[in-house]
């Protein structure tokens, strides 16, 4: 009666404990970036928009390291910095494409799909789905 006197053990040590508590966290961060993208309304998710914007910049961003590098077309204009990227979700494969049509100086009309989302950890900015030149 007075041997063990913790109702609540149900047999299991603190290693045990430790390594359910840690397999709960993995799992909830990897569910959290996961839903991330929908839940923020990041690209390829969110909210789609057009817009008319001058091209001031083009650049590639390059990020990683030399065995996984990963790249990035970006457009700097006068309202903001978009990515031109391909998205399984939207079913657009001309990426590069899009990219090529834009040219330093010209104004377009951009349809652009999603949220910019920076922080010390990722960034994310806004799609560009559609590229029409104005003249």
């Amino acid at each position: 009666m007075y041997g063990n006197s913790n109702k609540f053990n149900l047999g299991w040590e603190w290693q045990e404990r430790a390594a359910i508590l840690f397999f709960i966290l993995v799992f909830g961060f990897i569910l959290a970036a996961v839903a991330g993208s929908p839940v923020l309304g990041l690209y390829p998710f969110g909210p789609e928009r057009t817009i008319t914007a001058t091209v001031n910049r083009l650049y590639v961003d390059v990020s990683g390291s030399k065995e996984s590098a990963d790249s990035h077309y970006m457009v700097g204009t006068d309202v903001g910095v978009f990515e031109v990227d391909n998205s399984w979700w939207l079913h657009i494969w001309d990426a590069d494409k899009k990219y090529a049509m834009l040219k330093e100086g010209n104004t377009y009309e951009l349809t652009i799909k999603g949220n910019e989302r920076t922080s010390m950890f990722f960034q994310s900015y806004p799609g560009i789905t559609k590229v029409v030149k104005k003249e």
